[in-house]
């Protein structure tokens, strides 16, 4: 993308392309997949083939929660690095990609390396692991970052007090001031003259979309799943490879994830509002930074529409409850079998069979105060819905008010 900005009263034009640097996916090993997912090292098959998709079994140090990896090579292309049998009991299984898949001179070639994974192996894709994100660009961003840090009110040696950082977050300085770095372990960027360090594929990928032997500067962000997690959860969209692969769609997660980072207050620029309260200009690196976004799509959780998809999660909060009460006699306890048996649509019938049942299953001891818990239960999901409502409410207050002396703890 071309873009212009002033600096010192000139108009100077500069190139940017936003990019994937390193892309790390986990899947779900299923029935169907010809590939075995085993943990005994004698049950492993050293190399195997599946369509464009050749695995070569690598015996030398790989990921510290897997047994096994496996060299992956596509179309006689090693594309990556295959960690399998977990050692957490799960069915997951990690793809991390070879970092040059992602400078090729096919943009999609690793969406198309993805895809073979799902049908070659018969995978079902988890989740994003970790993903990078860069922006590349001939604006000087060390430069203008380091101005504004050099003189930002956080800052223990700095020379003015210009700028207060919107988001509250530590900087690490690296070469003299060249690059810089925020800590932290979920969502960090890194900022830095990537001309330094440059291998020879992404020089051929620099020189492929106009960049010439000109000075390039890399912002780069980081993020893992938990972040990720945290925006589809927070803002209710979808991120996957599909995703991804969407450059529009792909800018809007790196503005989402670096943005606030990268702003700061202008004290030097003060208005006031109507209530005479004091605020500030912001001020972005990403002002300069004129990135094509699509929004991303929506959906609606389904977490919002039922309470569990597994109705065995009803069935055992409600015993530890039940079972709680007997014990305690706390009244707390009697009210929240209630709550949830309405929050998981239970009618009286389906509760009352499902007491009946845990009072079969009780193992404590049957003491004369926990039988007349028990009966007390037992009768109040016993009301039958027939007859006046007249009736049916006299039923529930004599049953809630007159045993209740005896039932809860004093």
């Amino acid at each position: 993308m071309d873009s212009n900005f002033n600096t010192t009263g000139q108009r100077i034009q500069h190139r940017s392309i936003l990019h994937i640097d390193r892309l790390n996916l986990t899947f779900k090993h299923t029935v169907s997949s010809p590939f075995r997912n085993a943990k005994n090292p004698d049950a492993l098959i050293e190399n195997q083939k599946f369509g464009d998709i050749e695995l070569r079994l690598d015996n030398r140090c790989g990921a510290a929660a897997y047994y096994h990896t496996f060299s992956v090579y596509f179309q006689g292309h090693k594309v990556g690095k295959l960690h399998t049998a977990s050692k957490f009991n799960k069915t997951d299984i990690e793809f991390d990609y070879e970092k040059y898949v992602h400078y090729s001179n096919q943009n999609d070639w690793w969406f198309v390396i993805y895809k073979a994974l799902l049908t070659e192996l018969r995978l079902e894709f988890n989740n994003i692991n970790y993903i990078e994100i860069c922006l590349d660009s001939t604006y000087n961003l060390p430069d203008v970052f380091g101005f504004m840090h050099a003189n930002s009110v956080n800052n223990k040696y700095r020379f003015n007090s210009y700028y207060k950082p919107f988001r509250n977050i530590k900087i690490d300085v690296l070469d003299d001031g060249c690059g810089f770095r925020s800590t932290g372990q979920k969502n960090y960027f890194h900022i830095y003259n990537k001309t330094l360090h440059c291998e020879d594929f992404i020089k051929d990928f620099f020189q492929l979309n106009g960049f010439t032997d000109e000075s390039i500067y890399r912002l780069e962000i980081r993020l893992d799943w938990n972040y990720l997690k945290s925006i589809i959860n927070r803002k209710n969209v979808l991120i996957t490879p599909e995703i991804l692969l969407d450059k529009g769609l792909l800018a809007k997660i790196f503005e989402l994830s670096v943005k606030n980072k990268l702003t700061f207050y202008d004290l030097r620029e003060k208005v006031y509002d109507h209530n005479r309260n004091v605020k500030y200009k912001k001020v972005s690196l990403m002002d300069n930074l004129h990135l094509d976004t699509s929004e991303l799509l929506k959906f609606e959780s389904p977490r919002y529409r039922q309470h569990y998809r597994n109705e065995n999660t009803d069935e055992d909060i409600l015993r530890k409850t039940y079972y709680l009460f007997l014990e305690t006699g706390n009244e707390k306890y009697y009210r929240n079998i209630q709550y949830s048996a309405e929050a998981a649509h239970l009618n009286d019938a389906t509760v009352l069979s499902l007491i009946q049942k845990f009072n079969l299953r009780y193992r404590g001891d049957r003491l004369p105060v926990l039988l007349d818990r028990m009966e007390f239960v037992v009768k109040k999901y016993s009301i039958q819905k027939k007859g006046s409502v007249l009736q049916n409410f006299m039923d529930k207050i004599r049953l809630n008010w007159w045993h209740k002396p005896h039932v809860f703890s004093q």
